[in-house]
């Protein structure tokens, strides 16, 4: 049985170390470990293209975006944390930066989509 969705307004009270599960499918966003960025590297020297068909340097990936399926659990590391968006050029505190109990990654994910378990 699932439960209702919550109104778009509502944030739920999140503490650190709280196990809260996904309410609605939506995407965490990670850095990018330094062991990925030594894969990807490797990657770009074994095919040999540094640069891309406009002739410019291709950079390596600074963050990764996962989905989430409704029902994962995640554990709460900070409660607020703003992720400053470079289109916007100011922060937002509406995420919580979460802990993956499955892969260890640490993921910036939209406090609305959350749900204390």
């Amino acid at each position: 049985m699932s439960t209702p969705p919550l109104p778009a307004s509502f944030t739920p009270k999140l503490a650190k170390g709280l196990l809260v599960e996904v309410t609605m499918g939506c995407s965490g966003t990670r850095r990018v470990t330094d062991a990925e960025l030594v894969l990807w590297q490797e990657e770009r020297k074994r095919l040999g293209d540094w640069f891309d068909s406009a002739g410019e340097s291709r950079l390596p990936p600074r963050f990764y975006s996962d989905d989430f399926s409704v029902g994962r659990k995640l554990m709460v590391l900070r409660a607020a944390a703003s992720v400053k968006h470079i289109w916007f050029r100011t922060s937002r505190a509406k995420y919580a930066l979460l802990l993956c109990t499955q892969t260890g990654h640490e993921y910036y994910v939209d406090k609305k989509y959350l749900r204390p378990v």
